[in-house]
């Protein structure tokens, strides 16, 4: 019969020293032998990214662990562990892998890793200490939950937004102020949309801007800075939504924006009937910033368009209301 077995010689000697003889004891190891392979196929086939770290450093990696993180096996083994973890999270890891390895904490901790080509991927992970040859080891599980995380904050994002638009809701049916509710959805567009610069014009019967409300500092307002043949005058005479993704690509650009930062912008038209009432414009230091959004933006323009209309009616009820009060 075979079987996998352990084998451990002692030499006899006399009391000169001379060697007469060898003591040899054997002893069946074939459980122990098939838990270490079992193990080791689980390590290797796992679907979560196993690693085994020593004094912070990794001594073995999974395949999955190695297709996580983009390295290979070569280049992780004797790496640092917080190599991979994003420079802001490495004292939260740090502080977590302390608390999990004491018995103080068997909770998973996030954090953000960073791949070998330098993207960014959330990670749940955990850690236990285990004995390993006479020494202590860390043992680690990552799992890799970046589709999770960014469907949550997906999830948070259509909260935000729509609580935004609650709120504009509120100020038209609470008031018919029509600056409240123009610096409501300003601020509103601002933090919600990440607009670093948002502004709302009015434009008048005659094609002309008009009232402005603003939040753009370090430039002048808009009623100056706009060119007769500039991105304001094309979107009041032809209506349609205008989105820049790169204004340093485009020829027209504003040299007043390019000057402020901006690296993409947002252009709507407020309609009332067809006719343009007025535009909201949205500003961004990051390029590609609005693409994604104008089913959103196109959303709070609705609601100024409403707002003024709100004004306009209750300027003229008022009016005719005076009229009939003065006959």
């Amino acid at each position: 019969t075979e079987f996998a077995g352990e084998v451990s010689l002692s030499l006899l000697k006399r009391a000169s020293g001379d060697p007469f003889g060898v003591v040899g004891i054997s002893r069946d190891i074939t459980e122990r032998k098939s838990q270490e392979e079992l193990l080791q196929t689980s390590f290797s086939r796992s679907p979560i990214g196993i690693y085994i770290a020593q004094e912070g450093r990794f001594l073995h990696v999974n395949p999955q662990f190695q297709n996580d993180t983009g390295y290979s096996e070569a280049e992780l083994l004797g790496m640092s562990s917080l190599d991979l973890v994003h420079p802001e999270d490495r004292d939260w890891v740090r502080n977590s892998v302390i608390k999990m390895l004491k018995g103080e904490q068997v909770v998973p901790y996030l954090y953000r890793a960073i791949t070998k080509n330098g993207a960014t991927r959330w990670v749940l992970e955990t850690v236990v200490s285990v004995p390993f040859r006479g020494e202590r080891i860390v043992l680690g599980n990552c799992v890799d939950v970046t589709e999770l995380r960014e469907a949550e904050e997906e999830m948070l994002q259509r909260d935000r937004e729509w609580r935004a638009l609650y709120h504009i809701l509120m100020s038209l049916t609470g008031t018919l102020d029509l600056d409240e509710v123009m610096k409501e959805i300003v601020s509103q567009v601002k933090t919600v949309l990440d607009s670093d610069f948002t502004s709302v014009a009015m434009v008048g019967d005659d094609g002309q801007l008009g009232s402005l409300y603003e939040d753009f500092p370090g430039v002048s307002p808009l009623t100056v800075r706009a060119r007769p043949d500039g991105m304001t005058r094309r979107i009041i005479s032809t209506g349609e939504t205008v989105i820049v993704d790169d204004v340093e690509a485009a020829t027209d650009t504003n040299p007043e924006l390019l000057s402020a930062g901006v690296k993409s912008y947002a252009s709507v038209p407020i309609a009332i009937g067809g006719v343009i009432k007025g535009v909201l414009f949205l500003h961004s230091r990051k390029p590609a910033a609005f693409r994604d959004k104008i089913e959103l933006i196109d959303a709070f323009a609705r609601q100024a368009a409403i707002a003024i209309e709100n004004a306009r009616l209750y300027r003229e009820a008022s009016q005719a209301g005076s009229l009939r009060e003065a006959n």
